[in-house]
């Protein structure tokens, strides 16, 4: 699944949505009808077509709408670094 991004005046396409963000991009499109999307910046001719255009999406997502919680932004596996970072030893004391 993916977004394609046109310019309406002559269906220009401009380019395509990350697949990891089309999810979120889907549920803030459905319910809200202000969202939107501006060109911020454009590259040289000489990068590649699907890096050329930087577009900036903006609006406003539904309450209680957990962003990125779909499994593309799931951890892999938990470091015993990650567990003391967020508070809770792992180690046992003697």
């Amino acid at each position: 699944m993916a977004i394609q991004l046109t310019v309406p005046e002559d269906y220009l396409i401009l380019g395509w949505t990350p697949h990891y963000l089309v999810p979120d991009l889907l549920v803030a499109i459905s319910e809200n009808s202000e969202v939107t999307a501006r060109v911020i910046r454009v590259n040289q001719e000489s990068v590649p077509p699907f890096r050329r255009i930087l577009v900036e999406f903006g609006g406003v997502l539904p309450k209680n709408f957990e962003h990125m919680s779909t499994t593309p932004f799931q951890l892999i596996a938990r470091s015993k670094l990650g567990a003391q970072a967020r508070g809770s030893d792992t180690t046992k004391h003697g």
